[in-house]
């Protein structure tokens, strides 16, 4: 079967399955609702405006750019799931670096870091 064939997915399944997502990730990491809020703090600080545009690089089930949508209506959002996690993080690092170039930013920089998580910010010109 492919992605084509596979059955359509109605919204309150999807929901459900990002719930239960959500719910398993939590365990792994205990703190993650509050990161998300540190994240979209730094968004809303580096951003300086109320629509920016936001690449969710690696972004899995959208968990991340659900709640950023929800504190930050006027946010553009778009999403890259990035099928390969595995390798050294400055591959990955340089990976999505070369992928907001690709999109039209410059000035790429680090905005939030915390281990190997961390916020990129670029700034597209004119």
């Amino acid at each position: 079967m492919t992605r084509r064939d596979a059955p359509a997915v109605d919204r309150d399944q999807a929901v459900r399955w990002i719930s239960r997502w959500d719910a398993q990730q939590e365990w792994f990491m205990p703190d993650r609702e509050e990161r998300f809020a540190v994240l979209i703090d730094a968004v809303e600080a580096g951003a300086g405006r109320d629509d920016p545009l936001v690449l969710d690089l690696g972004c899995g089930p959208g968990s991340l750019a659900v709640r950023l949508l929800d504190r930050m209506p006027a946010a553009r959002e778009r999403r890259r799931l990035s099928e390969d996690h595995h390798g050294s993080e400055s591959v990955l690092l340089s990976q999505h670096v070369a992928a907001l170039r690709a999109a039209g930013f410059a000035e790429i920089g680090t905005l939030w870091q915390y281990g190997e998580n961390r916020i990129l910010c670029g700034i597209m010109p004119g």
